[in-house]
């Protein structure tokens, strides 16, 4: 089911991506995330003058304490430009949303799904005509849930955590 849901995410930001638009689109990656054990794309296209909307994908594996974490997520956001600079560079805000899914190879560890919503504030930087760098930071507030290794355990928690993301790479379609 997990690797259904990942598919079809990122099928999303590739058939996004690939159309022929007439508003200006960004495909993005953030190659810092690997270093994380994160890999995620992102779609961004502009719906008006000063407001686009994104989508995103994202794949996890990491191991920690020498359990393996692996995981897939996808989450879209709504993005206002403050900016009158053209576009898509300039200052932004607005909210976001996401859901993930983590398991684990280790079966005293549970498995779960994080599911968050919040907002941020960014700058996109023009490096060239087609290249752009993407960073923002903001809170959201997540809710955790999961099975433990009985029935009878239900792990649940709520809370805030940060998002931020560094120097994510777009490219310019259209």
């Amino acid at each position: 089911m997990k690797a259904k849901l990942f598919k079809l995410a990122f099928a999303i930001v590739f058939c996004f991506g690939c159309a022929s638009v007439s508003a200006q689109s960004l495909i993005k990656a953030n190659p810092f995330g690997l270093a994380f054990g994160v890999l995620n794309a992102s779609y961004e296209k502009f719906v008006s003058e000063n407001a686009s909307f994104t989508l995103r994908a994202n794949f996890y594996s990491r191991k920690l304490a020498g359990v393996r974490f692996t995981g897939f997520g996808a989450g879209g956001g709504y993005r206002f430009y403050l900016s009158n600079s053209e576009r898509p560079k300039g200052l932004y805000v607005g909210p976001i949303a996401n859901i993930a899914t983590i398991s684990t190879d280790d079966d005293d560890v549970s498995s779960y799904a994080l599911i968050t919503i919040g907002g941020v504030i960014g700058y996109q930087l023009r490096l060239s005509d087609r290249f752009y760098l993407d960073f923002n930071v903001g809170p959201t507030y997540g809710i955790i849930t999961g099975k433990g290794i009985d029935d009878d355990f239900d792990a649940f928690g709520a809370g805030t955590l940060p998002t931020i993301t560094i120097a994510t790479v777009g490219y310019l379609l259209n």
